[in-house]
């Protein structure tokens, strides 16, 4: 069942995975001799590949309570997009050289593992959370 929380955590994730995809295109729009290191498929699969992992993670119910993690985590995720991103889309000009296309791999590789440190750490604390439940007398 889709509840108002998942959307939202869908919402968050889909705003943050277009706002990665999308900011290497401004970028390459905007300083068309980047074009070449920006605009290659890796590049694009890559930058969307956080979003779609934590997608996978968060989005389905697997406890109960998970609908508020997931909204959580997606705009913990969102939030840390932007803090990434905006700095390149507000001065596109301080942005360059022919390493760029590493820049936003280790960009994605970064956000790939917030994506797992804060999917463990929820993990734990549902674990935490049902270790220390009173347990039903039988």
């Amino acid at each position: 069942m889709v509840t108002v929380a998942r959307r939202w955590a869908v919402g968050f994730l889909s705003g943050a995975f277009l706002l990665a995809v999308a900011t290497p295109c401004y970028l390459a729009y905007s300083r068309p001799g980047l074009a070449g290191y920006l605009l290659h498929p890796g590049v694009f699969v890559l930058q969307g590949l956080p979003y779609a992992v934590a997608a996978a993670l968060w989005v389905p119910a697997w406890s109960w309570g998970s609908d508020k993690a997931s909204v959580v985590l997606a705009a913990l995720l969102a939030t840390t997009s932007l803090a990434m991103y905006t700095p390149v889309l507000w001065a596109p000009a301080q942005w360059g050289g022919d390493m760029i296309s590493l820049a936003f791999l280790a960009m994605s590789g970064v956000t790939i593992g917030i994506v797992f440190a804060l999917s463990a750490l929820t993990a734990l604390a549902f674990w935490w959370r049902r270790e220390r439940a009173p347990s039903p007398s039988s």
